[in-house]
């Protein structure tokens, strides 16, 4: 149970984390993990040439040099066809819907119809918009995952909190048993010397009397 709030509340503080890096950076994280993939890439080229692996790695090199060039322009090409592909599902489904729609109410015909409309108006958005649209949708994903990352951090920080309040006043307690001990066992030696010196002056008493008579 501790194990599962652990990874919990490292998986919170792993969306917080990321939410803010795509709200602060927004298309610009896109640049960055061009970046890391193509470094990547290239180290495992290097790796691969060392291993004598040639093809594989003159392939995963030339990858990632390419990632890194023309990592913006792979985006954009990815933009386009995804804009492109949105236009044409949404078209193609207002048409295969509409001849079923005759007869239907205006609620029934707007609801049908609204979905494929809105696909083909990200799509226009997507081509014309492009790096704005991306900048958008990295920060409304930010937001997402931050507010699912608090979800998962608070209960797991109350727990974690709890347990170390809990642990220190643990310590605590244990100290001032140590204390208590520790005072028990020298009152305990005291008594025992007081004891000792009444004894001694009682017998050097007793001696002394047998000595006058």
């Amino acid at each position: 149970m501790k194990k599962e709030k652990q990874i919990s509340f490292a998986a919170g503080v792993a969306l917080i984390v990321t939410g803010i890096l795509f709200a602060a950076l927004q298309s610009g994280f896109v640049s960055v993990l061009m970046t890391v993939v193509g470094a990547l890439l290239i180290v495992y080229g290097i790796v691969a040439f060392v291993n004598k692996n040639t093809v594989t790695g003159a392939i995963s090199a030339v990858a990632g040099i390419l990632v890194i060039v023309c990592g913006w322009l792979i985006v954009e090409v990815a933009l386009i066809v995804a804009g492109a592909a949105l236009i044409v599902y949404g078209v193609y489904a207002i048409i295969k819907t509409a001849p079923s729609l005759k007869s239907a109410s205006v609620s029934r015909k707007v609801m049908a119809l609204i979905r494929p409309a809105l696909l083909v108006v990200l799509g226009v958005l997507l081509i014309a918009g492009g790096a704005t649209v991306l900048d958008a949708l990295f920060i409304v994903i930010g937001v997402i995952a931050i507010i699912a990352g608090i979800a998962l951090v608070v209960p797991g920080a109350k727990e974690a909190f709890s347990a170390i309040g809990k642990s220190v006043s643990e310590g605590a307690d244990d100290g001032e048993t140590r204390e208590e001990k520790d005072a028990s066992s020298s009152e305990a030696g005291n008594a025992g010397a007081s004891s000792a010196n009444e004894k001694g002056e009682a017998k050097k008493e007793s001696h002394d009397d047998s000595a006058q008579q």
